[in-house]
């Protein structure tokens, strides 16, 4: 199986929203968003910035902790 391993350092656009189950497991949601700058080399040498939005889901222990100490506007990293 193929495995990737990401790092993402962002500003989280909401508050994570928490669900929990039955059976006593929980997920946690929220969304970071990055941005990026470059040049355009290809023209006027011109800054230009993109911007990419991030779902972030974690479960159960790090699901509780996520919902009680993550906040909109606040910088999150994940790994």
């Amino acid at each position: 199986p193929n495995i990737n391993k990401v790092k993402v350092m962002g500003i989280l656009g909401r508050d994570p929203e928490i669900k929990n189950f039955p059976n006593g497991g929980s997920i946690t949601m929220f969304s970071v968003t990055t941005i990026y700058h470059w040049k355009d080399n290809k023209d006027t040498g011109e800054r230009k910035q993109a911007t990419e939005w991030h779902r972030i889901t974690t479960s159960n222990r790090l699901a509780e902790i996520a919902s009680k100490y993550l906040k909109k506007g606040g910088k999150e990293y994940r790994v």
